[in-house]
């Protein structure tokens, strides 16, 4: 159990002087300001967050004045040039620690300190440590006393990194008069803590993500699963395994790896090839055909390598999309590898995606809510293994010009696991040289049956959940396609294509994201009485902007 928090008796600032009750609501928020305090809200409300900034201040002031009465009366000393720092690979959340759970320490702020100058002969400790809580970031302070009760106080909860670090400085800095930035050259001072344990830094991992917004740099650690996560996507066996299953062999013609030019020359060479058969030219449509298989490494058709048709045109657009996707994956990879340090290398190449991931916990209520859908739209023995929130800079304000548009919906998009780190740095996109079942456009299924066939050869795979505005929907009904579509309908913002299952509205749930319900369904799909082209219903949007990607799940078959 955590030792009991002392009330605070004084405040070294004055604010304990201070009769809230006096002051008016512009002040109030004022003196907020001032503590880098959010100013929103009632009076009661102000004053109350003003109330307990005073007392998780407490044992930080409380601990400079018992120095300064203890050295009141003595004569100023020189201080050492040098402290000996013990310096640890890691260090564990502190066992009084009771604020939420689960939890560990964000990077490397951990440090304890120890009185310097003491006159009683007593040995004062405290301990700071940023507290990673997945969600909401924690400063946790327990100065301890010999004979006495520890003292403890939990700050926060902060949901920004960049406030919580604030925060942790400015602890650090009140009791020590020096800046954690620079605790390599710590300075102690008489009447202040020493620096005597600290975790070391990471010095192999230079790479950092920039926010497109703000040009911020991120700073977020990630944790076990995520790292996990980047190994998988990045996984050198696997990317070859995409290239393989479209027919190309590296190793057999090294010569031919894959890189941004021969992909950027086999788009070209697609274009020619479709010129040419609105032309009518078929003998030229088999030079090209030859010339592009061979330059590509195909084996794919035996000996009648030949692009005659446009089913064919668009296959091979979107395996030379996928190869780029491979490439991207592959570049990352190159530009973020520490030499003997796997462990930095996904850190960094976790930073050069430039997305946020947090873990959701299972057993979370929105968790069980993704699962539920998950298991209820499946045909396969698949499960999920785990969920991420995911963030992208740009997408909430690109995603905030559709905030009119009311039907929206949670809907599937499933892909290659090779294209998965293209997504996460630049989002989905719409080629325009693709053609989808109705025209260029991206695809979203209401059941995950569509997309389970991209974890056929590798038993493992990667699913996107999106937000998706769907706005006033076309309805494309029967069988076939209708390729010539370059956008919805006039007046309309998608197309729906029917198919063998539909979720029924009845069994929606909601999820609420910026204070929009959207709904996401529960319950399992039902046969119709007429059968379509996809297991369940296909969304077409032909507007990246109507997409926000919300979480990526991996799943896994199990045979």
């Amino acid at each position: 159990m955590a030792p009991k928090r002392k009330a605070p008796q004084n405040n070294s600032n004055g604010s304990a002087d201070i009769d809230y009750n006096r002051m008016d609501l512009k002040k109030l928020k004022n003196e907020c300001k001032k503590r880098n305090l959010d100013e929103s809200g009632k009076k009661a409300e102000v004053i109350a967050r003003l109330c307990n900034s005073d007392q998780q201040d407490h044992v930080a002031n409380e601990a400079i004045n018992k120095r300064t009465k203890s050295s009141e009366n003595v004569e100023p000393q020189s201080c050492p040039t040098s402290i000996n720092v013990q310096v640890k690979k890691s260090a564990k959340v502190d066992d009084s620690y009771d604020g939420p759970k689960p939890c560990t320490i964000y990077a490397d702020y951990h440090c304890v300190l120890e009185q310097s100058n003491s006159q009683d002969g007593e040995n004062n400790n405290c301990i700071i440590q940023l507290i990673d809580c997945t969600y909401f970031y924690y400063v946790w302070m327990r100065s301890s006393c010999e004979e006495e009760e520890d003292n403890c106080a939990l700050n926060g909860p902060v949901d920004n990194i960049k406030d919580a670090i604030k925060m942790f400085n400015r602890k650090f800095k009140d009791l020590t008069k020096n800046n954690w930035s620079n605790r390599g050259n710590f300075i102690p001072y008489p009447g202040q803590y020493i620096l005597i344990e600290m975790v070391e830094e990471d010095q192999g991992c230079t790479a950092t993500s920039t926010s497109a917004n703000t040009g911020e740099v991120s700073n977020d650690k990630p944790g076990r699963e995520t790292l996990k996560l980047m190994e998988f996507i990045s996984d050198k066996r696997y990317l070859e395994i995409a290239i393989e299953n479209i027919g190309i062999h590296e190793k057999v013609f090294p010569s031919c790896v894959v890189n941004k030019g021969l992909i950027v020359w086999g788009f070209s060479i697609l274009e020619d090839i479709e010129e040419a058969l609105q032309n009518g030219e078929f003998k030229l449509v088999q030079e090209l055909s030859k010339s592009f298989y061979h330059g590509l490494s195909y084996s794919r058709y035996g000996g009648k390598k030949l692009v005659d048709n446009e089913w064919k045109l668009n296959r091979l657009r979107k395996e030379l999309q996928l190869l780029m996707d491979v490439w991207i994956a592959r570049d990352l990879v190159k530009e973020t590898t520490v030499l003997n340090d796997e462990n930095q290398s996904l850190t960094a190449y976790y930073h050069a995606l430039n997305v946020k991931l947090t873990l959701m916990n299972p057993g979370d209520e929105i968790y069980n809510t993704i699962e539920n859908y998950f298991m209820s739209t499946r045909y396969s023995a698949t499960e999920i293994t785990h969920i991420w929130q995911m963030d992208r800079p740009g997408e909430d304000e690109r995603f905030a010009l559709h905030d009119a548009i009311q039907n929206r919906r949670l809907l599937w998009f499933c892909t290659h696991a090779a294209s998965t780190a293209s997504i996460l740095k630049y989002g989905l996109r719409i080629s325009p040289l693709t053609n989808e079942f109705v025209g260029p456009a991206l695809c979203f299924n209401s059941t995950v049956a569509d997309g389970l066939r991209y974890l056929k050869s590798l038993h493992h795979g990667i699913i996107f959940l999106a937000e998706v505005a769907l706005g006033k929907e076309h309805q494309f009904k029967g069988v076939g396609s209708n390729r010539s579509l370059t956008a919805a309908s006039q007046g309309c913002d998608s197309v729906v294509v029917s198919g063998d299952r539909f979720t029924d509205p009845e069994n929606d749930s909601k999820i609420r994201f910026h204070g929009k319900e959207v709904p996401i369904h529960q319950g399992m799909a039902i046969e119709p009485e007429a059968f379509g082209n996809f297991y369940g219903n296909a969304y077409f949007i032909y507007n990246e902007s109507q997409i926000r990607l919300r979480y990526i799940i991996r799943a896994k078959r199990e045979y």
